[in-house]
């Protein structure tokens, strides 16, 4: 997958700079994040991990929480997008929901392929 597509464009379209906070990382909202997610399954793009901020106020923060998927030894690339994709959709699900700050997630996604 040419990650110019339909990913990038999602990117583009709905994300949070982080440039606040000296970033150049574009977070997306909870649901825009899921979506990114399943955008990137259908193109067997594994997702690394990712960050979790917070917006409160129009104002973006550090939210100090991770994730991350590696790949397995022997795993086969597809095997690997798919177990990695259940693995984000399950933490950004989990995430906490919190009324005053709505959190954003930044996906890290592989940039080689098989």
């Amino acid at each position: 997958m040419n990650l110019t597509s339909a990913f990038e464009q999602l990117l583009a379209a709905k994300g949070v700079s982080l440039r606040g906070l000296g970033l150049k990382e574009v977070a997306l909202h909870r649901a825009d994040a899921l979506l990114a997610a399943e955008q990137l399954r259908a193109a067997s793009v594994p997702i690394l991990g990712g960050d979790a901020y917070f917006v409160r106020g129009g104002k973006v923060e550090q939210a100090f929480a991770n994730w991350h998927s590696d790949r397995r030894p022997g795993e086969e690339w597809r095997e690997f997008a798919e177990r990695s994709y259940r693995e984000t959709t399950k933490y950004l699900e989990a995430f906490p929901h919190r009324p005053e700050v709505a959190p954003v997630f930044v996906l890290v996604v592989a940039q080689d392929t098989e």
